[in-house]
């Protein structure tokens, strides 16, 4: 039931377009939010008044209890544009785009006052690549040290790090690892959504269109 659930929200999310996500060319350190939320005591207001409207919102399956993700993205927009538009003039136009990310999410589950309960994060990093369709390459989950970190992947260094690591696990050169595997696609929001499935289960009355309130971001944390 988990996989198809995640199947079910990655494509939602994908088709999500005015998700709510915060991106910088420097990147994040999430460990920056832990003195902002503490369970059994920060409410979701608080939560939002420091990382502004959230990425998406559901409701865990086990106790009913509210789940809300924000997103926090290193991504070098205008490098990678430069990219594809040179890449495009040299193949004209059939050439791959390809934008890197490092996503790290910040995942809460509230109880029936709104207060936080479970203070959760997951992080990731990839390269999305376009072409007629969309899809992943060098996709990894960040380790703990990554996401409490400043730590931002260039798109020089994404593959070989997914290198490094599968290398690693499979008794294998770098070399000898294919970093043009393609995986599906999961934008921001979607690596957000997989966080909250693996920390919280299963989902329901799930969105990743959630209307902004007033204060949120009026303490915003990362500026």
């Amino acid at each position: 039931m988990h996989i198809r659930t995640a199947l079910v929200l990655t494509a939602a999310i994908t088709l999500a377009g005015c998700s709510s996500v915060q991106k910088s060319y420097d990147g994040y350190d999430a460990s920056r939010v832990d003195q902002y939320i503490v369970p059994n005591q920060t409410t979701l207001a608080e939560a939002r008044a420091y990382l502004g409207t959230p990425t998406l919102t559901a409701v865990a399956v086990e106790d009913n209890s509210k789940v809300v993700g924000w997103t926090l993205a290193g991504h070098n927009s205008a490098g990678a544009f430069m990219r594809a538009w040179g890449k495009n003039l040299a193949t004209a136009g059939l050439g791959a785009k390809s934008h890197e990310y490092t996503v790290k999410s910040i995942l809460v589950k509230l109880n029936d006052r709104d207060i936080v309960t479970e203070y959760k994060k997951y992080g990731a990093s990839y390269i999305t690549k376009s072409r007629f369709t969309l899809w992943n390459e060098c996709e990894r989950e960040l380790t703990d040290e990554e996401i409490n970190s400043p730590v931002v992947y260039r798109i020089s260094e994404v593959c070989p790090k997914y290198a490094e690591e599968i290398a690693a696990k499979e008794g294998i050169k770098p070399e000898e690892v294919d970093i043009e595997k393609e995986f599906k696609h999961c934008n921001m929001p979607c690596q957000t959504a997989r966080g909250a499935l693996r920390h919280f289960g299963k989902l329901k009355n799930f969105t990743a269109l959630v209307e902004e309130e007033e204060g949120d971001g009026s303490k915003l944390i990362f500026r």
